[in-house]
């Protein structure tokens, strides 16, 4: 969305357009749904953050004051969401003593091709899931620099806006979080 795009798209959406908050919906919900998703590694928990994204937006507009794009206060909320449903996992877990193990090993939403080899489907599948696994050892800012760099495809300074931090603190948790995947997924695909 461009900039005289997004100028509009915010002045309807603080007139309380329904048919620009549907059209902000149908922009962003793919996008934050696969955010939340590699954030928490779980299909239901991600809904749950689509919803809650959009309610906070649709509450939150009016006193949005576009210091930054739509796309980045939309990742700030997912991202923040994502961190809380976390700790209250953590929480959770505490007081319910369980020491099971809490990790998700649910399948992500995957959609197979009907021009795709079945083997060459199942192959990508079995080396996704093994960066998804690797992804899950790095420590939360560096898992989320990873999701936002490379399979998000925001720039460098997108991710810094969205993080609150600089563009160099972003670089070095992304250095750190390749320099920790490489070893992961070479001992995983033995």
């Amino acid at each position: 969305m461009d900039i005289k795009d997004e100028t509009t798209m915010i002045g309807r959406l603080k007139q309380d357009d329904d048919s620009a908050f549907r059209s902000l919906f149908e922009e962003y919900k793919r996008l934050v749904f696969h955010m939340a998703y590699r954030l928490t590694g779980n299909t239901h928990e991600a809904e749950d953050v689509v919803q809650e994204v959009f309610i906070k937006v649709y509450r939150g507009i009016e006193g949005f004051r576009e210091e930054c794009s739509l796309k980045t206060w939309i990742l700030k909320i997912t991202i923040n969401l994502c961190r809380n449903y976390h700790r209250r996992k953590k929480l959770f877990s505490f007081l319910s003593l369980s020491r099971g193990s809490q990790e998700d090993e649910e399948d992500p939403p995957f959609e197979m091709s009907t021009q795709e080899d079945p083997s060459e489907t199942i192959f990508h599948r079995q080396r996704l899931d093994v960066l998804n696994k690797a992804m899950k050892r790095l420590p939360r800012r560096q898992r989320e620099v990873f999701i936002m760099k490379h399979l998000e495809e925001m720039k460098i300074r997108e991710i810094a806006e969205v993080l609150g931090c600089s563009e160099g603190a972003v670089k070095a948790h992304l250095f750190k979080a390749i320099h920790r995947l490489l070893p992961i997924v070479k001992e995983m695909e033995r």
